[in-house]
């Protein structure tokens, strides 16, 4: 293990502030390098924002910048920089790289791969139909929603920032689906980046985040993101709105049981399959009445995910021996102590998010935060300093999260500190943590 950790993120949201603030408490790391960063990233100790233009097509740049900067450890987050293969240039580069590499990382960037990859490894997911062209998946979709009156889910093979998942149910809904394929908003369809189309699974949706380090596991307790944009499960897929861990009454099968299960086959399968996993390996389930299915696969730190879960760790547990264990497949000797309370994380919004501010291009809108904010964990993402006060262009803004041993607590502190923040179309959701998480048959 490297005596001095100098550690670069490829990143701005509030997964790269979170992971900056957790990783700058530990005595092995002596400096923290992002690019691009946010407003409160470069507050941190020993942390310093870079502004430089990464070209996936050619790191060499970003090479020359690691050198000067005698960065020995490389955190990508963002999916178009891993599946580039970031991880081999660091590699040929002799520097330490956490994360997948593009092999791998194909568990998250091609759903097309992940699904029958599930099915060769016989993984249990929901039934699934894939459709390199447009026509053959409209006369699908309008044969089985509009003729059989049945819901479906339907998503783009490839990166989509978490927005590729439409839930139809309506001739009016399959429409408005086949439209935003056709104006090719999910990128032009073929066969490497098809159009996916899922039985609908009603029940409860929770994932379990895991370090992997090719045959080892270590697990995180399960977690809710709620990923639609409003209240009650309405409106339009997100990046997350918000998210609480662990699930309060949570019934389901054991964390063990769930490693068994899908974990294990999965990194065994990916070996088998000259794909070993290394990283972060995040599977979404959907618990139904009669079973518990495998959605799809995470090959990053996700957002909110990561803000919820680094302040449940102890003290004690170090995040930089913890990553770097991980890289030298070494998690075997490792342990992850955690508190014994509830994370809930709520994320601060700009009004029209996830649409794109209709402004082009978009003002910056000033942030006024009343009165001080100190007893919640306060993570910035689109956030900018002008002229010295805080200002964010949209988007997702700030995630408020706030750790307690009753959960009901956790959340009153969120949203309290929430109404101190201040912006011209400021939104969130006001039922993260207490929405009902268990389907009716399961109360």
């Amino acid at each position: 293990m490297p005596e001095a950790f100098r550690i670069l993120f490829l990143g701005k949201g509030g997964r790269e502030h979170a992971l900056a603030w957790r990783l700058s408490q530990s005595p092995i790391v002596h400096a923290i390098f992002i690019i691009p960063g946010n407003a409160a990233t470069e507050s941190l100790p020993k942390t310093y924002n870079a502004q430089m233009s990464i070209d996936t097509q050619d790191f060499s740049l970003l090479l020359q910048f690691i050198r000067e900067k005698e960065i020995n450890f490389v955190i990508p987050s963002q999916e178009q920089h891993i599946a580039a293969d970031i991880a081999s240039h660091c590699s040929e580069a002799g520097i330490k790289f956490f994360g997948p590499t593009q092999k791998a990382a194909i568990l998250e960037s091609s759903k097309a791969f992940s699904k029958n990859f599930m099915t060769r490894h016989t993984i249990k997911t929901a039934k699934f139909s894939v459709f390199n062209n447009l026509f053959d998946a409209a006369v699908f979709l309008e044969n089985q929603v509009i003729t059989h009156d049945s819901k479906l889910v339907v998503k783009a093979s490839g990166i989509t920032n978490g927005k590729g998942v439409l839930i139809i149910s309506s001739a009016e809904e399959v429409s408005l689906c086949l439209d935003r394929f056709k104006n090719g908003e999910f990128g032009p369809i073929s066969d490497l980046n098809p159009i996916i189309v899922e039985e609908y699974l009603k029940g409860l949706e929770f994932s379990v985040v895991a370090l992997v380090d090719g045959r080892t596991c270590k697990a995180f307790p399960p977690l809710r993101d709620y990923k639609r944009r409003f209240d009650q499960e309405s409106g339009p897929n997100t990046g997350g709105m918000g998210c609480v861990c662990p699930l309060p009454d949570y019934r389901g099968p054991s964390v063990s049981e769930i490693v068994s299960n899908f974990f294990t086959p999965t990194l065994e399968g990916m070996i088998q399959e000259g794909r070993p996993m290394s990283g972060i390996l995040c599977i979404d389930f959907i618990q139904t009445y009669e079973a518990l299915y495998a959605i799809e696969y995470d090959t990053r730190f996700g957002d909110p995910e990561i803000q919820t879960l680094l302040p449940l760790l102890h003290e004690k547990t170090d995040l930089a021996e913890l990553l770097f264990s991980t890289t030298k497949n070494l998690l075997h000797n490792t342990e992850i102590r955690l508190l014994n309370l509830t994370s809930v994380a709520v994320v601060v919004v700009a009004e029209e998010y996830p649409a794109t501010n209709v402004c082009e291009p978009p003002e910056p809108r000033e942030i006024t935060l009343h009165q001080p904010i100190s007893d919640v964990k306060l993570f910035h993402s689109s956030t900018i300093l002008r002229n010295g006060k805080l200002a964010t262009y949209g988007g997702r803004v700030l995630t408020v999260v706030a750790t307690d041993v009753s959960r009901s607590a956790a959340i009153k502190r969120v949203y309290k500190a929430i109404s101190k923040i201040e912006f011209d179309g400021r939104d969130f959701r006001s039922d993260i943590g207490a929405s009902l998480l268990y389907p009716p048959w399961e109360t």
